[in-house]
């Protein structure tokens, strides 16, 4: 990835991803606006976590990308998640119905990395 600096004291750059024809990865280029907490690639306002190209930008810049994390995922809020306490039901026939998976997971052998082969000489 190469970085280019739109402008600095608004914290704005442009990322640019090579395209790799054998990994899955498609080249383009991204704006991320750390100021705005922005990327064009969407995970970073969707997550409000650093996405790869903003955490890309702020190792480049020398910039703490810690400050841009959202306070959600603080330690303090993980613990308040789990502070109260969840009755157990024993009995299971008081249990919700489950849906069942009438798919299977299967991967997209194409998008795999091809691995370079060894040789067999011995």
């Amino acid at each position: 990835m190469t970085l280019m600096c739109h402008s600095r004291p608004n914290i704005v750059f442009r990322v640019k991803q090579p395209y790799k024809l054998n990994c899955g990865v498609i080249g383009g280029a991204y704006h991320v606006d750390l100021r705005q907490m922005t990327c064009n690639c969407g995970r970073f306002q969707a997550l409000y976590y650093l996405c790869a190209y903003a955490i890309m930008t702020c190792a480049l810049k020398r910039i703490d990308c810690m400050t841009y994390i959202d306070e959600v995922y603080s330690l303090k809020r993980v613990y308040n998640v789990w502070k109260s306490k969840f009755p157990p039901i024993f009995d299971e026939n008081m249990w919700p119905p489950t849906s069942h998976v009438y798919f299977e997971l299967v991967p997209d052998k194409n998008s795999w990395c091809k691995l370079k082969s060894r040789s067999n000489s011995l």
